[in-house]
């Protein structure tokens, strides 16, 4: 006689402990304890971050370092940018009155 329950392809009885409902090993249930557990824990940790950084200092503050970090996400690079072109501004400098200086000598 054919069971009313026919297990997904692939899927063995060998792997079920519920041989009812065809699935629910205690392993799938510990997984699934774990990765729900580790949501809440996230989650909660990321709520008591905002509110301890929201009571802990200055609204204002918080929102600088929050503007900062957004101007840094979009522009990582920007600070060794600037040093950058402020390197090239200064040799562009040299290289201006050293080519002066080189006309004065001849």
């Amino acid at each position: 006689m054919r069971e009313a329950f026919s297990p997904p392809v692939g899927f063995s009885d060998h792997h079920c402990t519920d041989r009812k409902y065809g699935y629910g090993t205690k392993m799938d249930y510990e997984k699934i304890a774990l990765v729900v557990c580790l949501t809440l824990f996230i989650v909660v940790g990321v709520n008591a971050a905002i509110y301890a950084m929201l009571r802990g200092g200055s609204t204002l503050s918080q929102i600088e370092i929050l503007r900062r970090a957004g101007q840094r996400a979009r522009q990582p690079w920007k600070p060794e940018d600037d040093a950058l072109d402020e390197l090239a501004r200064r040799v562009a400098e040299l290289q201006k009155g050293k080519g002066g200086e080189e006309g004065e000598h001849e």
